[in-house]
């Protein structure tokens, strides 16, 4: 499912077992310094009794975007770059840690790729069961990796708001000019059909509103959530319109109002497209929403 490692060579694991009491040590301390760890000695042996060493060269892969491992890696040693659709966002070099959003909430898929840069990486992995206990067994624990995640939400957000001071047109204004040649090329299309006045400044005002709506959905940014705007703000304006149909014309009066649902003729077809619109228009904004909280969610 996953590319191949980008070097042919798996990582070498050490035990415990086979670490000089030396080494062990000097791990710990090197644990101790991590964020997450806050200088206790004893989330720092906890953390290496339920983990293993992984040496790993450079080029090597850590992480696949999209794989739903939930392992955590505590750096003792080197640095790694994190990569998101072919681009680096973000390095971290020991004692950083790396997975941990995931181990915290498992599950979620991987969401960039991890590579040592460094000639090589030392590193501790413990599985996210593991790493889960020790959050569970230990508050101090538990409310450093919140403040960690707190953190990293807020630099999500100062990475967003650089974003938003790049060059270029608006996607609001691009969505305007679109709107006004929409309605330029409508209005000529509406006079050469001999329309008259108030049906031709009716659809041009009708294409414009269109054209700048559907520009807006279009944005690449944020398609997904604007997906889901538009199927909910269409589930409201259905179970409306239903509603209204239904109040006043099922009674078998017959009143004639415009664009309404007449329910006197074919009133089970009727309703049942009715109801099957509105289910299809909950699963889209269902499936907008998940996407759009897959792009959103920078964590690995």
């Amino acid at each position: 499912m996953f590319a191949k490692k980008s070097i042919d060579h798996q990582p070498i694991i050490t035990e415990n077992s086979d670490l000089s009491q030396a080494e062990v040590d000097r791990q710990i301390e090197i644990l101790k310094r991590n964020e997450l760890v806050g200088n206790s000695d004893d989330l720092a042996q906890k953390i290496f009794e339920a983990s293993t060493m992984h040496t790993c060269k450079r080029g090597f892969q850590i992480i696949y975007e999209g794989e739903e491992k939930d392992d955590v890696f505590f750096l003792l040693f080197g640095d790694v770059s994190i990569t998101r659709k072919g681009k680096e966002i973000d390095t971290k070099s020991a004692p950083s840690n790396i997975g941990e959003l995931a181990a915290n909430t498992p599950g979620d898929p991987r969401t960039a790729d991890i590579s040592v840069v460094s000639e090589t990486v030392r590193m501790r992995v413990i599985s996210g069961a593991e790493f889960r206990k020790i959050r569970d067994a230990s508050p101090e624990f538990e409310k450093a990796l919140n403040r960690f995640i707190a953190k990293m939400n807020r630099s999500k957000i100062a990475q967003l708001g650089q974003k938003s001071t790049k060059t270029g047109i608006p996607w609001y204004v691009l969505s305007a000019i679109v709107s006004l040649a929409s309605m330029v090329l409508a209005a000529l299309l509406f006079w050469m059909s001999e329309f008259s006045w108030l049906q031709s400044t009716a659809g041009t005002l009708l294409v414009g509103i269109f054209g700048f709506v559907a520009m807006l959905l279009l944005n690449p940014d944020l398609i997904y959530r604007n997906m889901f705007r538009f199927s909910g703000f269409a589930v409201v304006g259905l179970i409306a319109w239903g509603s209204a149909s239904w109040a006043f014309r099922f009674d078998g009066a017959g009143t004639k109002i415009p664009l309404l649902i007449d329910f006197n003729a074919g009133g089970e077809m009727k309703t049942a497209a009715l109801v099957g619109s509105i289910i299809a228009l909950l699963l889209l904004a269902g499936l907008s929403a998940h996407h759009d909280r897959k792009m959103s969610n920078v964590s690995t």
